[in-house]
């Protein structure tokens, strides 16, 4: 036993866990115009999108329809508080 714990002993500095892999995997869903889909379905996918948004504090992911990004809400663009 006595090995086991002198190679545990190398290995004990503290864990640090980001959320950024999980940043990069989150997307929002986008529609394309040409897309049908029923009221409550484009409802769960903007309540999704806006929930990403607001967790994460970025912006859009999906292009306006003149093919540039969407623009950020105010309140994405805000700095997370450190209190």
């Amino acid at each position: 036993m006595p090995i086991a714990l002198g190679l545990l002993a190398g290995c004990s500095g503290t864990p640090v866990a980001t959320v950024e892999p999980f940043r990069t995997a989150l997307r929002d869903v986008c529609v394309a115009r040409e897309d049908v889909l029923s009221e409550g379905t484009a409802q769960q996918i903007e309540a999704n999108n806006l929930a990403l948004r607001r967790m994460l504090k970025r912006g859009s992911q999906c292009r306006a329809p003149g093919g540039k990004p969407a623009a950020v809400p105010a309140q994405a663009k805000r700095e997370p508080s450190t209190s």
